[in-house]
């Protein structure tokens, strides 16, 4: 597929601790809850899902991103995603948005089934913008894609109430983690992002450990970027 450069090649995931990059690579991506807040769509409901998030977005723009989600990265090509049924989302511009309106008929249905193939589609619904940790963003510039997992054609869920409290909320996750995730091979990985360059050699003994390849492997196939050089705009 032709790729003019308004979007990039690469699907990437952000997180805060090097622990975390180091799971992700040794134990591939487990989803986890995340809690979805809907009062940007008029809508009165806070609910927890679980899912793996990734944002498509140039090297060049992905300062302000690591600094919302973490210096820590893994970019994958994007027809990994494909493979694997990740999708981008639907954005919003409005609550008032004719979309909503029409999806509306649709959530309630009477037919059961009906409503819900109607949630697992609301799922991959974000306002344009919106109140997120306490700032006005933009959520369309994180152009994400997302992972959601289903079990017997059904999408786990939780309640704000239960998601807040801790044992509830990683007895879920603890279950989530035992569960088939969502996995890459060794060729999927295109970039790794790092805080400093002294963890380099950390992480590609880890890379190569996992998936039963050399240290010069991993240096020949994966481009290493550090927080210092993305905040050079690359």
């Amino acid at each position: 597929m032709e790729n003019n450069h308004l979007s990039a090649d690469t699907l990437f995931n952000f997180t805060p601790k090097i622990e975390y990059l180091i799971s992700k690579i040794e134990n591939r991506f487990k989803p986890r809850l995340v809690l979805e807040k809907y009062h940007n769509f008029g809508i009165n409901l806070e609910r927890a899902f679980p899912m793996v998030c990734f944002c498509d977005i140039r090297l060049s723009d992905i300062s302000a991103h690591t600094k919302e989600y973490g210096d820590y990265g893994i970019g994958l090509g994007k027809e990994w995603g494909v493979r694997k049924e990740l999708n981008p989302l639907i954005y919003i511009s409005s609550q008032h948005s004719g979309i909503l309106g029409s999806f509306s008929d649709i959530i309630t249905n009477q037919d059961k089934a009906i409503r819900n193939s109607a949630a697992k589609l609301f799922l991959h619904f974000k306002p344009y913008s919106g109140e997120q940790n306490g700032k006005n963003r933009n959520f369309y510039n994180e152009r994400e894609w997302r992972y959601i997992p289903e079990e017997n054609s059904k999408i786990m869920s939780l309640s704000k109430e239960k998601f807040d409290e801790d044992i509830e909320r990683e007895s879920v996750n603890m279950k989530l983690a035992n569960k088939k995730g969502l996995d890459f091979s060794f060729n999927d990985i295109k970039y790794i992002i790092l805080k400093s360059q002294s963890e380099k050699q950390e992480i590609s003994k880890v890379i190569a450990r996992s998936f039963s390849v050399s240290e010069d492997d991993v240096y020949k196939n994966i481009c290493f970027i550090t927080k210092n050089m993305i905040e050079k705009d690359l």
